[in-house]
């Protein structure tokens, strides 16, 4: 079984409408089918007991973490996808530790996927959702930059 993390439901929603997938949880929040297992686990640190939890009672081949993210670097459109651990052509290729990508998921999930799962079995991609320039975002805004690149995503986790 593969895990998809996102921190947001409406990073999630297009993938749980998509792949027609069932909720099996509401705290966690959970939606899974025979192969994939979505967690939607929260903001930053709040991810921590969810990712927790899934680890202790699924077992997981691959492991992504998928989400939108701010930037410093004014290179990177509104709307790029960009992967922090592997490279794919087609997508760009930042380094884990780049400072200039704002998110608050790719360490906490890094960190407690490898404790269960290969370095190289584990993804994170995130979408550049803005520049640091506003307070929050609307989620409908957030599923828009998801669909986006959906195909690009699910072509890899199917892979």
């Amino acid at each position: 079984m593969k895990l998809l993390h996102f921190a947001l439901l409406s990073e999630a929603q297009y993938f749980i409408e998509k792949l027609k997938l069932k909720k099996i949880s509401s705290n966690p929040k959970i939606y899974k089918n025979s192969n994939l297992l979505v967690l939607i686990g929260g903001i930053g640190n709040n991810s921590q007991k969810s990712l927790e939890y899934v680890f202790n009672n699924f077992l997981f081949s691959k492991a992504y973490n998928i989400g939108v993210a701010g930037s410093l670097d004014k290179s990177l459109n509104i709307g790029d996808l960009i992967c922090l651990t592997h490279k794919f052509d087609g997508i760009i290729y930042k380094d884990f530790k780049d400072k200039n990508i704002l998110d608050m998921e790719r360490k906490i999930f890094f960190d407690l996927s490898k404790k269960y799962i290969k370095k190289d079995k584990i993804f994170i991609f995130k979408v550049i959702s803005d520049y640091n320039d506003i307070k929050s975002l609307n989620k409908e805004f957030v599923k828009q930059l998801i669909i986006k690149n959906y195909k690009k995503l699910i072509g890899i986790i199917n892979d």
